[in-house]
């Protein structure tokens, strides 16, 4: 028994003296000060992919795969300058920056995944921003803290999900490694999600519960009143219904601070409109509206209450107008020229990347007469402007709103394409409480 009690000693002896494992640690986030983080955003999406979230208590920005690019706008006014936390010299390429960090993090015993750095560079981090820290995740943070203090390394700041350390002029973060189911999403934006609650970074709507998955689709019935004698139309009615029962739908949840928008669309592509039907009696919306003979296509933006956001299509014929059939070869041409409605000047840039249907269409607003930037655009509909996209045969639209709340004279919108094409796109923003309407054609994509 006595030789037992030796043998049981020797072993809690030698075991005391082995070292723990030391702590590994993965690649997480990397942490940008910029000038807008929508507008970030809306780069990084454009020239890299990847989907906007926002992580709660950690920051706003692009998940890619398994890593997150986040962002904030509170930098200094000098870029070039270093600030506290912040590596010297201020701008730095990120990929120099996240090995150095695991350099640093590996000769303080603490063991960095190389296969998360390849993979995150392989994603195309490779450009040069004002980057604030390079945060790491680690199944237990304090494991982690524990080991850089001894060697002698203390966290300069604490938060209940992370610890902040300097090694070197280099700001690096040890955060929680959790990643918690996404069940809120914008409702105009639905690529944007989180796991509480928020604000869209894109638009600052509400985020709302992500609803369960429908089988099927939404249908709007549309019932056209004449105008007097027969010809053209001079009101519509929409009733929407449920995929599943067929029963009317008569909960919308606003969007944009209205729970229908219907954009009309002729077939020539020379007629527009945004229009918000009125609730009615049984479900129904009434709209009194002009439309001269011929052949439109309705387009009816709406998020049912417990159902995903919808754009449903609908061709009519006015009465009495005498139309073939639609076509799909619509012509279209490439146009941006500069438009000037109602004194207001509008030029467009697009930024599109080869063989990408990610674009960003950068709407510039100036006096048409001094050419003076104009910076008092109004919010119209909740919103900078509201974008309306269809390809030549009207099967294809988008629903877009800028990157951000701005007053001009910048407007941008980064916006993913259904396919490469030409596209008409329809741009409207509110100005000393007038809406202002620009057609341009744009061209997506190889």
């Amino acid at each position: 028994m006595t030789g037992v009690c030796i043998g049981l000693a020797l072993i809690a002896a030698i075991a005391a003296q082995v070292p723990p494992p030391a702590p590994t640690v993965r690649l997480h986030h990397l942490h940008y000060q910029v000038p807008s983080i929508s507008a970030a955003m809306a780069d990084v999406v454009s020239t890299i992919g990847g989907t906007r979230v926002i992580l709660q208590g950690v920051g706003i920005g692009v998940r890619l795969g398994d890593f997150y690019l986040l962002f904030n706008d509170r930098g200094p006014a000098d870029p070039s300058a270093a600030a506290p936390g912040r590596p010297a010299g201020g701008r730095r390429p990120a990929v120099d920056a996240v090995r150095d960090a695991a350099k640093l993090l590996d000769a303080h015993g603490v063991v960095v995944s190389r296969a998360d750095i390849d993979r995150a560079i392989a994603r195309g981090i490779e450009g040069e921003q004002m980057l604030d820290h390079v945060a790491f995740a680690a199944a237990n943070v304090e494991t982690v803290v524990q080991q850089l203090r001894s060697r002698g390394v203390v966290a300069n700041r604490r938060t209940d999900e992370s610890a902040f350390f300097t090694i070197q002029n280099t700001t690096i973060e040890i955060t929680r490694d959790t990643d918690l189911l996404d069940v809120l999403w914008c409702p105009m934006h639905p690529e944007v999600r989180a796991a509480a609650p928020g604000r869209c970074p894109i638009c600052s709507m509400d985020l709302v519960p992500i609803p369960p998955p429908r089988i099927g689709s939404y249908s709007v019935d549309v019932t056209q009143l004449p105008s007097a004698g027969g010809h053209g139309t001079r009101a519509l009615t929409l009733l929407i219904r449920d995929p599943e029962s067929g029963e009317p739908v008569t909960s919308l949840i606003p969007l944009h601070e209205r729970p229908l928008h219907l954009f009309i669309i002729s077939r020539d592509l020379q007629y527009f409109a945004h229009e918000h039907p009125a609730p009615a009696r049984g479900g129904t919306f009434d709209l009194n509206v002009d439309l001269p003979e011929g052949a439109y296509m309705l387009v009816a933006d709406f998020l049912p209450s417990g159902g995903s956001p919808q754009l449903v299509h609908r061709a009519i014929v006015t009465p009495g107008a005498r139309v073939s059939p639609f076509r799909a070869d619509q012509a279209l041409r490439e146009d941006l020229t500069e438009k000037v409605v109602d004194g207001l000047a509008v030029r467009l840039a697009v930024t599109n990347p080869p063989r990408s249907t990610q674009a960003v269409l950068r709407f510039r607003f100036s006096d048409a007469a001094t050419s003076a930037p104009v910076s008092d655009l109004q919010p119209y509909l909740g919103a900078s402007g509201h974008l309306l996209i269809v390809n030549g045969d009207l099967t294809q639209a988008v629903h877009a709103h800028p990157e951000g709340l701005t007053s001009g004279p910048d407007v941008n919108f980064g916006t993913e394409f259904p396919v490469a094409g030409l596209y008409k796109v329809w741009l409207q923003v509110q100005r000393a409480g007038k809406i202002f309407t620009a057609p341009f054609v744009v061209r997506v994509g190889s």
